[in-house]
């Protein structure tokens, strides 16, 4: 299948409706979108992705499988897109878009201010910028040598603050950090749990529960529902007792009632 054959256009206008659709987009910053439409997100993205296989990441390379590489760059909203593997890690990716819709309304960045973006990746966080300040008004800078410790998924921003004219307002510098260690990432991944959902479907939606901790979360799909259930354990576990209290084993069995 050629390239040319994939309607990334299509890719694009489904994906910022399923943006809109969950109130992905900020309010405060309606530019946002419009940025995103001006340059989109499969053109930062390499030319090989990685997928998860259910055991390891698998490479997937556009010219080989376009439509499988557009998958994997415009998966689900919630959904960061994996553009380097190390040692089976995952150790670079294009950010979830609804993480980087808040990360741009958060540094409330001005037409005219100048912008320096700490731990640049693929570039799209500083392209995005670019639109909204603009050209030549944004500098990236790789925190360190290798493209394997940058653009890791964890992003946070810095707001200056203080008090001035307008002219003085439009100078100040916005700051934007994305990175995160090496070691973090092998405690992240060395305290992984092994749990388990059930998935239902309900009304227009399925809704998936953690059946070892009372976590629920929901979905247009099921790959959906399971990537927001992931995504509210992790933040339930920031604060939780020992992950360990988690690692118990699920038995499922049929059970008969006797209803009126």
């Amino acid at each position: 299948m050629a390239i040319s054959s994939v309607d990334l256009d299509g890719y694009r206008r489904r994906f910022a409706d399923g943006m809109a659709s969950r109130g992905c987009w900020p309010e405060d910053s309606p530019w946002v979108r419009g940025a995103v439409d001006a340059v989109p997100r499969d053109l930062f993205a390499p030319e090989r992705v990685w997928v998860w296989g259910g055991e390891e990441y698998a490479p997937v390379d556009r010219a080989a499988d376009p439509r499988a590489w557009a998958d994997a760059v415009y998966a689900g909203v919630y959904d960061s897109t994996v553009s380097q593997v190390t040692d089976g890690l995952p150790t670079s990716s294009l950010s979830c878009v609804p993480v980087v819709a808040d990360m741009l309304d958060s540094l409330m960045p001005e037409p005219g201010h100048r912008v320096l973006e700490l731990g640049t990746g693929a570039g799209w966080n500083a392209a995005l910028l670019g639109v909204r300040v603009g050209a030549g008004r944004v500098a990236g800078l790789p925190l360190l040598p290798g493209p394997a410790e940058q653009g890791l998924p964890h992003q946070t921003t810095r707001r200056p603050k203080g008090s001035g004219s307008p002219s003085d307002r439009a100078a100040r510098l916005r700051t934007t950090r994305t990175v995160v260690s090496r070691a973090r990432l092998a405690r992240m991944t060395q305290n992984a749990l092994h749990l388990t959902a059930a998935v239902t479907h309900e009304d227009e939606w399925y809704v998936a529960r953690c059946l070892q901790i009372e976590v629920t979360s929901q979905g247009a799909t099921i790959e959906e529902a399971l990537g927001n259930l992931r995504e509210a354990l992790e933040l339930y576990l920031e604060d939780a007792p020992a992950p360990e209290a988690y690692e118990t084993e699920v038995i499922t069995a049929p059970i008969e009632v006797r209803v009126a």
